[in-house]
């Protein structure tokens, strides 16, 4: 990854486990900032700190992808605050 480059930003729908979970791991080990989303913030908050005490970067979003307007909402969201979403 060129260091000059801009981090790229990754959201990741199903976060809290299983294959969601293993993908934002490996995201944030290859050096992306991951954006863990799911419709319960427990388990994503422990991945997020994990993931952070392994040198990554990695930050919440509750969301339900079955709730359109909720979803839209929240993808303008997390644009605003993380300032791109690749």
């Amino acid at each position: 990854m060129n260091d000059t480059a801009p981090t790229r930003v990754a959201l990741v729908t199903g976060a809290s486990r299983g294959i969601g979970k293993a993908i934002a791991q490996r995201l944030a080990a290859d050096g992306r900032k991951v954006v863990l989303a799911a419709r319960s913030e427990g388990a994503l908050n422990e991945l997020a700190n994990s993931i952070r005490s392994a040198g990554g970067q990695a930050s919440v979003a509750t969301l339900d992808v079955s709730d359109s307007e909720g979803l839209a909402a929240g993808v303008e969201k997390i644009i605003e605050t993380e300032g791109r979403l690749d």
